[in-house]
């Protein structure tokens, strides 16, 4: 299951054209809660060229690229007979693609007040889940609830911001995008929710201490060694335990998550790791071949769904410390190379990092543009 996305039995039979329509319009812009957020942006958008009479759309060589590398993945889908997924797919990305560059290029995130921007996420959000427990046959007549199109719009203009001023985005931004990312995993029906929220916690204790007391590192420490306990607390939990947070989570979303296949995956793999190749590992992009030596029967996983684990699997453990110390070195260097915001790379690899705890980057192909792109960021500033 692709990151951010619930899927239904409805792409294996074959869907007219009618239908395909009216479901990227649902899906797209009705019944997500991103659509609110996008409503309200456009309206201002909408205000600002009644005022200046003009709206600008620049096209640029990177939309350009996306768009030829979407159409390709459209027609690659069509190819392989899923018409239905690969239309909705490409139909969201030329929306997405259009939008950011309306918002861009005609300064909408200057006028935007962010505090009332959060508040209406926060009801929407509510309000879709309400829905989908009064009506749980929600899922049924959308197939697939895709909320982390926000994120990425959110991403690509703290980037442009970036790029264009030399200088962050307005701070609360960073904040409503930590909490959506959360919010938004809750409405997908993921699978570690509980230990992301924690996580989440500590991560907000850690920072308030660092900006009361910027050379106090006792409590900061604490604070990682707590996400590092919560993180094996949650690979290494009973399965019992997971089917009572199965049952508790079926009020947000109607259906049973995979908790259970999920720790059984993290615990052979870790397992795996540490007896048959701790220091040279399975060898990159071995890890669908070597699971189902020691996987669930009758399942092959073609990813570990953990960032984490995934470079200690194929890498072994000589590997893993490389890629860390290789990742560490880019951030810190970052960091010093903008001293007057030290703390704007951390700000926005964070929901990253938490959300890579319970599944995989490379799962949902928008959440690892977004990181393609902010790295390249990251060693423009070092280079």
């Amino acid at each position: 299951m692709n990151s951010g996305f619930i899927t239904s039995d409805i792409y294996k039979h074959r869907i007219s054209l009618e239908k395909c329509l009216i479901d990227v319009f649902l899906c797209t812009f009705l019944f997500l809660p991103a659509f609110f957020n996008l409503l309200l942006l456009l309206v201002i958008v909408f205000l600002d060229f009644l005022k200046n009479r003009r709206i600008i759309i620049h096209i640029n060589s990177t939309e350009i690229l996306l768009f030829i590398y979407v159409w390709g993945c459209f027609f690659s889908s069509l190819y392989s007979k899923n018409v239905y997924l690969a239309f909705k797919e490409a139909i969201t990305w030329l929306v997405f693609i259009i939008v950011i560059e309306i918002f861009i290029h005609n300064n909408v995130f200057e006028k935007v007040n962010y505090l009332s921007f959060m508040i209406g996420v926060l009801i929407m959000n509510i309000i879709f889940v309400i829905g989908k427990f009064f009506y749980s046959n929600l899922l049924d007549i959308i197939p697939t609830v895709n909320c982390f199109a926000v994120i990425d719009l959110i991403y690509v203009i703290c980037i442009e911001n970036i790029i264009q001023n030399m200088q962050a985005a307005p701070r609360e931004i960073y904040r409503f995008l930590q909490f959506f990312l959360i919010i938004g995993i809750i409405l997908s029906a993921s699978r570690g929710i509980f230990v992301l929220l924690v996580l989440y916690g500590v991560y907000c204790y850690i920072y308030k201490n660092r900006k009361k007391n910027p050379n106090n590192h006792e409590k900061t420490i604490i604070g990682v060694l707590l996400i590092l306990f919560a993180y094996l607390a949650f690979n290494f939990m009973p399965i019992y335990l997971h089917n009572y947070v199965n049952e508790l989570m079926t009020i947000f979303s109607g259906k049973v998550f995979s908790n259970k296949i999920r720790i059984v995956l993290y615990q052979k793999s870790i397992e795996y790791g540490l007896h048959h190749g701790l220091l040279l590992g399975a060898g990159a992009g071995n890890f669908s071949v070597v699971y189902p030596l020691f996987g669930i029967k009758g399942f092959v996983a073609v990813h570990s769904h953990n960032i984490i684990l995934q470079p200690f699997i194929e890498l072994g453990l000589i590997g893993f410390v490389v890629t860390i110390a290789m990742v560490m070195t880019l951030i810190f260097k970052a960091i010093k190379a903008k001293k007057n915001n030290d703390e704007l790379y951390i700000e926005i690899l964070i929901p990253f990092i938490i959300y890579g705890m319970v599944d995989y980057l490379w799962g949902d192909i928008r959440v690892g543009i977004m990181l393609f792109i902010f790295v390249g960021q990251m060693l423009k500033k070092v280079v």
